[in-house]
């Protein structure tokens, strides 16, 4: 079999996965026309480049972690 082209898919790199919780600041309008500031909690997991099938289970657990720990901060 002769191959008839070569190809490559390239994608942006991080030199390590990124996993953090993070509090992000919103801005609410309330009825009557008061404000209020409150935050939603986001769980960031990616960045595992080509390691991501092997890192997956041991970095969704330690998400899960952060998902919980930031429901209980509520």
């Amino acid at each position: 079999m002769q191959a008839l082209c070569g190809q490559v898919g390239l994608r942006p790199g991080r030199p390590s996965a990124l996993l953090e919780l993070e509090q992000v600041a919103l801005k609410q309008q309330r009825p009557g026309g008061s404000s209020g500031k409150s935050s939603l909690p986001v769980v960031h997991n990616y960045g595992h480049g080509g390691a991501g099938l092997t890192l997956a289970w041991g970095c969704a657990a330690d998400a899960v972690q952060l998902v919980q720990q930031a429901l209980g901060q509520r």
